[in-house]
């Protein structure tokens, strides 16, 4: 990359980095849960005076991501190390104006409801991310789902508060995936069949849905 430091400002400036590869392992001896390839960054900034790091945009040529779910939530995605000694006066910041994945896989599978999806050709931009949970998040992702069917999605969210409102469609989704979750609700029993949908999905907060 190309790397220049203003002495009288204090920050450090990265106009270009590229990565072949990372890894990122889930505890000792796990294999890979998380592999991202053709990393690039352009446009950083590091101010160790204001504690802040920014960047332009970053890109993820390819993602591949493998988790279990416990009761909906995936452990392994929250990759932060734990604080040790007293919290700082003042937190490093780190922004992202836009983030993008050309292209991705996800496989998950909750424990608990023994649902197994995988997203295969995950295509997503995310813009205004931060360290700063409270702060929105926008994205626009969609992907097809290996047991049949296109799933997209478009709108905010912000992490602190949990919520997230988002246009959503769905084409052509098998249901035999998720009858573990409908047996829940019914005694119903689905060998084959899909489902469509076009609306918006409100998360988190008093008034978590899905509208048509």
């Amino acid at each position: 990359g190309e790397l220049g430091h203003d002495v009288n400002r204090g920050p450090i400036a990265l106009a270009h980095l590229d990565a072949a590869a990372a890894t990122v392992p889930v505890g000792k001896g796990a294999s890979p849960a998380l592999r991202l390839e053709q990393l690039s960054l352009t446009d950083t900034r590091y101010d160790s005076g204001g504690k802040t790091l920014a960047a332009e945009a970053a890109r993820i040529g390819s993602l591949q991501l493998d988790t279990v779910l416990e009761n909906g939530s995936a452990s392994v995605l929250d990759l932060r190390t734990a604080q040790r000694g007293p919290k700082p006066e003042k937190p490093l910041l780190a922004t992202l104006k836009l983030l993008q994945l050309a292209e991705g896989s996800v496989s998950a599978a909750d424990r608990a409801s023994g649902i197994a999806l995988v997203l295969q050709r995950l295509s997503a931009k995310f813009g205004n991310v931060s360290s700063d949970a409270a702060q929105t998040l926008s994205f626009d992702a969609s992907a097809d789902l290996k047991s049949g069917g296109h799933i997209a999605l478009n709108g905010r969210a912000v992490p602190a508060l949990g919520t997230l409102t988002a246009k959503i469609k769905a084409s052509s989704v098998a249901l035999a995936p998720i009858q573990p979750l409908l047996q829940r609700y019914a005694s119903v029993k689905l060998d084959s069949g899909t489902a469509s949908l076009a609306g918006t999905l409100r998360a988190g907060g008093k008034e978590a849905r899905e509208e048509p």
